[in-house]
């Protein structure tokens, strides 16, 4: 989780926020990193407010939107990577610091099960922010038939968008919305059909900007505000 964290300067917010976490602004605004997930990344669920699962449709009602949502539990430390089940004829729904994985058919030897894999965030932001996105196959070399990314924001689906096996560029896209303390933002990696060349390069930055007028007139400005890692 972060913490934030009145400051009373430019040279607090840049000393102690740090270039990846606040960004001044040519218009007099900072931006402010409150999550990465490539960067936020670790063995600990809810570590920086992220937790690594899937939903597998065993919700009943509610199967295939966040209250399907379980966590994953196995977590390879040389591999830095969180399973489902990593056996050998396990499902391959995984998630780590760059890819995400669905399952769903891979073949006759490995379990079919259903999952989509998901990234969790939980904000103790309050306030606008934006999401920022980028996907891309992480086998292009491979023929598959593509994958689905929804974007759950406090259990309303907001954007779901197709990435086929023809797509080399991948996809960026930001999105707007508001947060509070316990808002719930959830990517899902749903695989369309066979999960086979499912892999999927993820990154998900969430920011917000905060206003700082006068920032270049040098210190003593109030009211600024920079994020700090809490592990």
């Amino acid at each position: 989780m972060r913490d934030y964290i009145l400051g009373s300067s430019v040279a607090a917010v840049l000393l102690l926020a740090g270039g990846a976490q606040a960004g001044l602004g040519d218009d007099g605004t900072t931006t402010l990193v409150l999550a990465n997930s490539a960067g936020d990344f670790g063995g600990n669920q809810g570590e920086n407010g992220w937790f690594f699962g899937f939903y597998d449709g065993e919700a009943g009602a509610g199967s295939w939107t966040p209250s399907d949502f379980e966590l994953m539990n196995i977590y390879r430390e040389g591999e830095q990577r969180w399973w489902v089940n990593n056996s050998s004829d396990g499902q391959l729904t995984l998630i780590d610091a760059e890819f995400m994985h669905p399952n769903a058919f891979l073949g006759p030897d490995r379990d079919s099960t259903l999952h989509w894999s998901v990234r969790r965030w939980v904000s103790d932001f309050d306030g606008e922010v934006s999401i920022n996105v980028d996907i891309a196959r992480a086998n292009p070399e491979f023929l598959g038939d593509g994958i689905k990314l929804r974007v759950f924001i406090d259990g309303v689906q907001t954007l779901a968008v197709e990435m086929f096996a023809n797509n080399d560029a991948g996809i960026s896209f930001d999105l707007a919305t508001a947060v509070a303390a316990g808002s719930v933002i959830d990517f899902a990696i749903d695989p369309i059909d066979t999960a086979l060349f499912d892999a999927v390069r993820f990154e998900a930055e969430i920011t917000t900007v905060i206003p700082t007028p006068g920032v270049f007139a040098g210190l003593g400005v109030a009211g600024l505000v920079f994020g700090r890692r809490r592990r």
